[in-house]
């Protein structure tokens, strides 16, 4: 037996609302700290500039930083509860939720510097004489461990986050049928990834808080866990013996 597509898919969703995430979490959720970024910029500029703060600055990391962690890490917890819930029935879907449960960590870890912002550890010297900003992580230290990972999340959220959903709203119809739905972000990734282009766009606006790198990623992680959650969500419906 192997996970298909629900028999039901009817309606905006093609799942029903008890076969993927609730509306609060993938609809009203992830606006929630573009819109706060937004209203501080005009009511209260201080407050806009914490929420943008990188974890270099005097002050620490502001609300955007801390947030990729905080949001990234449910995505790693629900992609290793979804891949024990399927790896008897789907080895395949098991292993594609693993790989993404991890770098769902990953992408916490360095963003958190693997703690070293959270325990006040001092950098290694290797980290000292490497790292541009002199800190405990990868992605700071080879260009290509930073530039090409996001390059490819990046893509994956255009083209399957973004893309493809607004396909599948426009056919009225599943982009991919059978086994491979399972594979690919719902119409639940559509929200995040359409607020992530946007905030692409902003680069070429006169909206500097909205240019903000920790901005990006805080949606680029909110993008991961939503997608992770959807599969872990969807695993938790009974399997048909379709695809």
């Amino acid at each position: 037996m192997t996970f298909g597509l629900p028999k039901n898919h009817a309606g905006l969703l093609f799942v029903n609302q008890h076969q993927d995430l609730p509306r609060w979490l993938w609809l009203y959720f992830p606006p929630a700290l573009a819109i706060l970024l937004l209203i501080s910029m005009f009511v209260a500029p201080d407050f806009a500039d914490m929420i943008i703060r990188q974890d270099h600055d005097d002050a620490g990391g502001g609300l955007a930083e801390h947030g990729t962690v905080v949001v990234l890490l449910p995505g790693f917890v629900l992609g290793c509860l979804a891949a024990k819930r399927v790896c008897r029935q789907d080895a395949w879907l098991a292993s594609w939720l693993v790989i993404w449960a991890l770098g769902a960590l990953y992408f916490a870890l360095e963003e958190a510097s693997w703690g070293q912002w959270y325990f006040g550890w001092d950098s290694p010297e290797f980290f000292l004489e490497h790292n541009k900003q002199q800190e405990t992580n990868l992605h700071n230290t080879y260009p290509w461990l930073n530039r090409a990972p996001r390059r490819l999340l990046e893509l994956w959220i255009v083209v399957m986050g973004f893309i493809g959903p607004l396909i599948m709203l426009i056919r009225k119809k599943p982009w991919f049928e059978g086994r491979i739905w399972w594979a690919f972000p719902t119409v639940a990734c559509l929200p995040t990834a359409t607020i992530y282009l946007a905030i692409r766009i902003a680069r070429w606006l006169p909206a500097q808080h909205f240019r903000s790198v920790e901005l990006r990623e805080y949606y680029i992680g909110l993008f991961v866990t939503i997608f992770i959650a959807s599969l872990w969500w969807r695993t938790r419906q009974r399997p048909t013996d379709r695809g």
